[in-house]
């Protein structure tokens, strides 16, 4: 059965909220390529995508990158008369939004 998309599926949810923070903690780590940093990571993706599994969606793992998807799919948007794949737009979105967070922290931060 697949899960009403305007609620949150409650398995879905605790896969994903439960130790999130644990995963997403040392961004530094990750990037000093720390393997305990490195596994907290991975560990969080494989249970994204456990949590997309149990909803029968990618909404457990959905977040502002998928808005381009979907702005483009309700535009009708096409390259060379096709419809671009969702994963390419996905990371369309993701280059977008990584530049609108880069932005945004260091505005804040004065960086």
């Amino acid at each position: 059965m697949r899960w009403a998309s305007s609620r949150i599926h409650p398995v879905a949810w605790q896969l994903v909220q439960d130790h999130l923070r644990d995963w997403l903690i040392d961004a530094a780590g990750v990037r000093e390529a720390s393997a305990h940093a490195i596994e907290q990571l991975v560990a969080g993706l494989i249970m994204s995508g456990l949590a997309m599994q149990a909803a029968q969606s990618s909404r457990p793992a959905s977040g502002a990158e998928h808005q381009f998807s979907h702005l483009w799919d309700m535009q009708h948007h096409t390259h060379e008369g096709r419809t671009p794949l969702h994963g390419f737009k996905v990371g369309i979105g993701t280059l977008a939004v990584a530049g609108l967070y880069e932005t945004f922290f260091r505005a804040i931060w004065r960086i």
